[in-house]
């Protein structure tokens, strides 16, 4: 179970090498045509985050698409493509849930 786990950190670490990149650009594409502008730290932090799950979603077609072989290593492990990507989705997805709420209390606070 442990290596199972182990693994599929290390997928999901390697998705970040893409998504960070790609958060970074939607973001500012995002941003500079919207009319809000987040304030502070943490609410860039949180538009940021905002798209991390559609940035895991272009890093499988990009992974899907040029770097087949990289899931030899995860199918010798009984892991298979689809559970490696639902897992990275769902931690994607909470990461940016937490960043949401985080942001969410922050402004409740502040006011």
């Amino acid at each position: 179970m442990r290596r199972r786990i182990t693994a599929h950190w290390v997928f999901f670490k390697s998705t970040l090498s893409f998504s960070i990149p790609v958060m970074g650009v939607l973001a500012w594409l995002g941003l500079g045509v919207s009319a809000k502008m987040p304030v502070g730290v943490l609410g860039w932090i949180s538009a940021v985050l905002a798209y991390f799950p559609v940035a895991i979603i272009l890093d499988f077609l990009y992974k899907e698409l040029s770097r087949k072989e990289e899931y030899y290593f995860y199918h010798n492990l009984s892991i298979t493509r689809l559970e490696l990507w639902i897992v990275s989705f769902l931690l994607s997805y909470s990461v940016y849930l937490l960043s949401f709420f985080a942001h969410s209390l922050w402004n409740m606070a502040s006011k």
